[in-house]
């Protein structure tokens, strides 16, 4: 058995290990690992609370791989929903396509009765402002939303820097490898 986490991952470990050790499914262990990282207001860079896009659109991405099948499951821009690791499992498991983004990955969400979530926090919104108030020129800010997007788009850069999409790989006792990440994507992008 083995287990492996980012550092943006640790808050999801002990249960991810715990799973593992009871002799659970390898994908399914570290999914449930992710969902309660996906899930913790302190972290920013995955799930709810995470920075939103430079529109203030807080779009969640995931994906899962069962190594033995070499199936593979993805969301991306998904809104609204505090799991996206388990919609990103259910793609991979219902459905024959590999990535489902934007609406079509919010209609297959609410039709699998996905968790919704209102994702922005007020911690995520007041620091989306506050940096729209340092990177906008007074132009751009009377303009905003409809201002050129190109022209910002170095002030795109991660407020924590530091880390970012929590990635978890494991072996389970059946020696099934399997991975999964989850990231609401670079701030401000």
């Amino acid at each position: 058995m083995l287990l492996l986490a980012n550092y943006e991952g640790r808050s999801g470990t002990d249960l991810a290990a715990q799973l593992l050790s009871q002799g659970g499914n390898g994908l399914r262990a570290i999914i449930e690992g992710i969902k309660i990282v996906e899930a913790n207001p302190d972290i920013h860079t995955v799930g709810m609370s995470s920075w939103p896009n430079i529109l203030g659109e807080l779009q969640l991405d995931a994906s899962v791989m069962d190594g033995n099948t070499r199936r593979t499951g993805s969301v991306g821009a998904l809104r609204g929903f505090l799991n996206p690791v388990e919609v990103a499992y259910r793609i991979m498991t219902d459905l024959h396509h590999e990535i489902l983004v934007g609406d079509g990955a919010e209609r297959f969400a609410c039709e699998i009765g996905a968790i919704t979530n209102k994702n922005e926090t007020d911690l995520s919104i007041n620091a989306w402002h506050k940096h729209l108030e340092t990177v906008l020129t007074p132009q751009q800010k009377t303009e905003f939303p409809n201002t050129r997007l190109l022209d910002i788009k170095s002030e795109a850069i991660d407020p924590e820097k530091m880390f970012d999409t929590t990635v978890y790989l494991s072996i389970d006792k059946e020696q099934r490898i399997s991975s999964a990440t989850s990231t609401s994507g670079w701030g401000w992008k």
